[in-house]
């Protein structure tokens, strides 16, 4: 897998952490399309200014 993808999702896992996802499947979240659209549009809702590592 590519670094850069690694370094957005692990990124990726501790914003969800500090909005209070503490349940993230990560293996989920590159293989399935919808729950990966789930979570970002749930993470997005926080209008986190942090939240921009997944564009």
């Amino acid at each position: 897998m590519d670094n850069e993808i690694l370094k957005k999702v692990a990124k990726l896992g501790v914003l969800a952490r500090k909005q209070g996802v503490t349940k993230l499947d990560f293996n989920r979240l590159l293989t399935d399309g919808a729950y990966a659209n789930q979570l970002l549009s749930h993470l997005e809702s926080f209008d986190d200014e942090d939240c921009c590592c997944y564009v």
